[in-house]
């Protein structure tokens, strides 16, 4: 059983894009996000940059923590009612 991670989620706007970051006591993982251009998501974010804590020094981040993260985040991402395309894509007609 794998041990939750420990720590806390916040975003920052820059504009037009920014970055959500989760921070623990002594590390720090940052992600980019963009605005999107579509009704569907608030943000366009990608987790591929989730293997390596950004603090310290590009350290990797176990896979079963990193997939416990990326779940943490899903469900802190609802709580806060922003709507992703890296979290069960809205499917629509196009026609």
């Amino acid at each position: 059983m794998t041990k939750k991670p420990q720590g806390k989620f916040s975003i920052q706007h820059l504009g037009r894009h920014g970055t959500i970051r989760f921070e623990t006591k002594e590390k720090t993982l940052e992600l980019e996000w963009e605005m999107s251009g579509v009704e569907d998501y608030h943000i366009l974010l990608t987790t591929d940059d989730s293997k390596d804590w950004r603090y310290p020094g590009d350290e990797k981040i176990d896979e079963s923590i990193r997939k416990e993260i990326i779940n943490e985040l899903g469900k802190w991402l609802e709580s806060q009612k922003i709507r992703s395309d890296a979290f069960a894509p809205i499917k629509r007609s196009y026609f």
